[in-house]
């Protein structure tokens, strides 16, 4: 069984869109991993631990949630895993996956980032087929 760290931060990814606003939502990353469980054909062989650090959407990350995220990693015993995956939103993904990529540069698991294009409700996301790609 392959144990993973999840770390949800909001973005589009953790998101739902309501009468043309999107806006972060605390049930989507849940629902993230309920549409997994239900495409990925593997999925019984894959436990998830999972972290919350921030909920914010990506163009609004500052300093302290990238703190935050760093913070809330570094209190697991990241031995016990065999990879970890960020759900991120797009519009600053390359900044954050850079500033992590440096600070766990000695990691020996993966550490993965991923996002999607749209809120999972929508028929035409990508983000549970990044998601499956991730795991």
């Amino acid at each position: 069984m392959k144990h993973i760290l999840l770390v949800f931060t909001g973005g589009t990814i953790g998101s739902k869109a309501h009468q043309g606003v999107i806006d972060t939502d605390s049930d989507a990353g849940f629902k993230l991993v309920t549409l997994f469980r239900e495409r990925f054909d593997h999925q019984s062989e894959i436990q998830f631990d999972v972290l919350s650090p921030v909920q914010l959407l990506s163009e609004n990350l500052h300093p302290d949630a990238w703190r935050s995220i760093i913070e809330a990693i570094n209190t697991q015993d990241l031995n016990r895993y065999d990879g970890i995956i960020v759900t991120h939103g797009t519009d600053t993904l390359a900044f954050s996956a850079a500033l992590l990529g440096i600070y766990f540069n000695a990691l020996s698991i993966p550490l993965l980032m991923v996002s999607s294009d749209l809120p999972l409700d929508d028929p035409h996301a990508n983000g549970v087929n990044n998601f499956i790609c991730a795991v």
